[in-house]
């Protein structure tokens, strides 16, 4: 199998893992009770790179009728609210936040994660720690670890800084706001 191929693989074996956990819990038989539920879970699917999502979520649907079938059961009904806490977006991995600001910046993540301090890497590094403490749960001085070793307060003075400016500057702010629309959607 080619290199391609077996990612695509590794993709649709985790969106069948996810989508056993996940459809399973919509009680897939009656979309209807909660159809933003169904809707946010064929987003995900695709989302994790499953070509074959809606394939996927067929074959879960056959799988859930043969042992609803079996058990001679009905699939009980399930919250809309505890349904749409399933599907929850992700929190995004501080690597995730490094690689796609530095897409969205054009430098490379070596460079952010060195001791350079030329304004065309510190802006990009700065955006970065502010999001990643925005966006995680992560502390301060884990973020500096995983940012070349920098101590808690450089992520702090980062995070103080990005702030005042996404305050004071629409523009900026914006341009801030795209790049953390492009971490969250991955």
């Amino acid at each position: 199998m080619s290199d391609q191929g077996s990612e695509n693989y590794r993709r649709y074996e985790r969106a069948i893992t996810f989508s056993n956990r996940l459809l399973a819990a919509l009680c897939i038989h009656h979309p209807e009770q909660c159809p933003e539920a169904v809707e946010a879970v064929r987003k995900r699917l695709k989302a994790r790179g499953a070509v074959e999502a809606i394939e996927v979520e067929r074959t879960q649907q056959e799988r859930i009728a043969a042992f609803a079938a079996q058990r001679k059961q009905k699939p009980r009904p399930v919250a809309p609210e505890m349904l749409l806490a399933c599907v929850e977006p992700r929190r995004p991995s501080l690597i995730d936040i490094q690689v796609r600001v530095c897409e969205c910046y054009g430098i490379d993540r070596i460079d952010m994660l060195s001791p350079r301090r030329t304004a065309d890497i510190v802006a990009p590094r700065q955006i970065a720690m502010y999001l990643a403490k925005k966006l995680t749960l992560r502390s301060l001085p884990e973020i500096g670890k995983r940012f070349g070793g920098r101590d808690h307060t450089t992520v702090l003075h980062a995070v103080r800084k990005i702030a005042d400016r996404v305050e004071r500057d629409h523009q900026f702010a914006e341009q801030v706001e795209a790049v953390r629309l492009a971490i969250i959607e991955g």
